[in-house]
């Protein structure tokens, strides 16, 4: 790729020649006008987890149901997203804080077990963490939505999933194991 001349005019109309670099965005396109590969499309996908959680009071920092799967979370292998909502459903309005932390490759999270991640997981697949802490009550149940995250993500090599946890900062008790439902908002590149 090289670089074109382009004429512009001052304010006087007079023109005037610059040297400007040509960019070409690529994606998967169908051209325009011009022949220019300019269409970026993408995709949003919401997905829906169940984490299956013990009938245990969990104590601060255990992980709550797990890892959870986000399966084909991204379009390709080794693909990109931003994760752009996610709602919890609290059947029981157990309304307890999390920390949901997400990875681009599976990892180790037992259900009412400290979460713990080793150093080399941290350092080489963690993707960012949400804070979710703030319910609405409902007659029978709680949902707490937490919106415009913009957190990257991004699948591994030879993968379309991303994985996570819900990290309690409390104690919650719950007494189904369906109890919390998991939505997650992804925009897809």
């Amino acid at each position: 790729m090289g670089n074109d001349v382009i004429e512009t005019r001052d304010r006087y109309g007079t023109a005037t020649e610059a040297e400007a670099p040509l960019a070409k965005v690529t994606g998967t396109a169908h051209g325009d006008k011009f022949g220019l590969d300019t269409d970026i499309l993408g995709a949003s996908k919401l997905l829906r987890v169940t984490p299956v959680i013990t009938l245990t009071a969990y104590v601060a920092k255990d992980s709550v149901g797990g890892v959870m799967t986000l399966t084909n979370a991204m379009r390709i292998n080794a693909g990109t997203g931003v994760l752009e909502s996610l709602i919890i459903t609290d059947r029981i309005k157990q309304n307890a804080e999390f920390e949901v932390h997400f990875f681009s490759t599976t990892f180790t999270a037992t259900d009412a077990g400290i979460f713990a991640p080793a150093d080399t997981q941290v350092e080489d697949t963690f993707l960012g963490t949400v804070i979710v802490s703030t319910y609405i009550s409902n007659s029978v149940n709680s949902t707490a939505t937490v919106k415009n995250i913009g957190l990257l993500l991004n699948s591994a090599s030879a993968s379309k999933d991303i994985f996570a946890t819900l990290v309690c900062t409390g104690t919650p008790d719950y007494t189904n194991a369906s109890d919390l439902t998991v939505v997650f908002g992804i925009l897809q590149d």
